[in-house]
């Protein structure tokens, strides 16, 4: 300590101290609003590729058969699928499901001439 200056050099270090905490803290908010844009663009309905992702998404669920609730049989080949999608996709669908036909209580469902 210099003689001249008693009790500066603590002030200074807390001063230094202090600017290191509030640089710190910047740059984890300025992370952190940076984290929020990226994960709002990901999930941006508006993004060009929100789309494409979303029904990819499904594609992959339905390959992993999770949340499947129906098996469309034709052919003698049986594929798994969510009955949301096919409504969303298909008027024919929508109608099957959506009132009073027998099928729309079924897990199986058969399309002879498929």
């Amino acid at each position: 300590m210099s003689p001249f200056f008693p009790g500066i050099l603590p002030s200074l270090l807390l001063i230094v101290r202090l600017a290191f905490l509030i640089i710190s803290l910047l740059f984890v908010v300025t992370t952190t609003e940076s984290r929020k844009h990226n994960m709002l663009l990901a999930h941006n309905h508006l993004d060009s590729s929100h789309f494409a992702t979303s029904f990819s998404t499904l594609r992959d669920l339905r390959a992993e058969d999770v949340l499947t609730d129906i098996s469309l049989v034709a052919n003698d080949k049986c594929t798994r699928a969510h009955k949301l999608v096919l409504m969303a996709a298909s008027d024919y669908f929508r109608t099957m499901f959506k009132s009073c036909f027998c099928e729309s209580g079924l897990e199986i469902l058969e399309l002879p001439g498929m």
